[in-house]
């Protein structure tokens, strides 16, 4: 059997709709900022993936797969060894259903196992025969998955970007707006419209989203919630978790370990 070419840059001109690719990133890899002229879905069976763009931050859990959009910038790091299934799909086979900017998409176990098949065919795979029928039916799955807008927008403003790494670096830092606001010499007024202006939130809540940024990759690996949120200054497992289900919309065990 060929082994199939581990490089991205070979799956961009195929003939054909799809190119699907496997490879495996060691832990705390971070690679480059790039794009490319096809959507990019991003699908890791095992560990979980930070993957940024210019406009936000999304964790990726095994259950979930990143779409990003053509010529989109991006770049990825890994919590723990990812094994990456990549479906590299050319513009012109999607549909208008599916997402026109990035987005976190749910992965089915119909999806996963056509997603795993996917990227073990050759390259150029017989259209006409079972193999195009494996891609027909991706295409055909992805319209039924769910699409989640969980991401962390990026800040712009240095002020905020100062602060962003205080809270990250101070888990139990527990300061008003006030008290930030004095610590970044401006008024509570002025950082609230700030905060608002770039992050469509309000200041506690994206405070909050910060600290749940930092438990995600903890709870992915296993950890248990009570030591993730006792690390993060709650008092408490249940304080912690109807945080996370007022932000995520689901608690941490159903986030880690969804419900199909």
């Amino acid at each position: 059997m060929l082994v199939k070419s581990q490089n991205r840059d070979d799956y961009q001109d195929v003939p054909r709709q799809i190119g699907a690719m496997a490879r495996t990133f060691p832990a705390s890899y971070l690679n480059d900022w790039h794009a490319h002229p096809r959507v990019q879905l991003a699908y890791a069976n095992s560990g979980s993936m930070e993957i940024r763009t210019h406009r936000g931050v999304w964790i990726i859990s095994p259950q979930r797969a990143f779409w990003i959009p053509p010529g989109v910038e991006h770049q990825m790091r890994t919590h723990g060894v990812v094994q990456l299934h990549t479906l590299y799909i050319h513009p012109q086979h999607l549909c208008p259903s599916l997402p026109q900017q990035e987005a976190v998409i749910g992965v089915s176990p119909l999806l996963r196992e056509l997603l795993l098949r996917a990227t073990e065919l050759p390259i150029e795979y017989d259209e006409s025969g079972v193999e195009g029928k494996v891609m027909d039916l991706i295409m055909a799955e992805l319209q039924w998955q769910d699409v989640m807008p969980l991401s962390l927008p990026v800040v712009q403003d240095a002020r905020l970007q100062r602060l962003q790494q205080e809270i990250c670096a101070e888990f139990g830092d527990q300061r008003s707006m006030q008290e930030w606001a004095a610590a970044l010499h401006m008024s509570p007024k002025t950082l609230y419209r700030l905060v608002m202006k770039e992050t469509g939130t309000r200041f506690n809540d994206w405070r909050q989203s910060l600290l749940i940024y930092q438990a995600l990759p903890r709870l992915l690996r296993g950890e248990k919630i009570t030591t993730v949120a006792l690390d993060l200054g709650y008092s408490s497992a249940a304080g912690f978790t109807r945080m996370f289900k007022r932000v995520m919309g689901v608690t941490p065990s159903d986030y880690v370990n969804p419900k199909v």
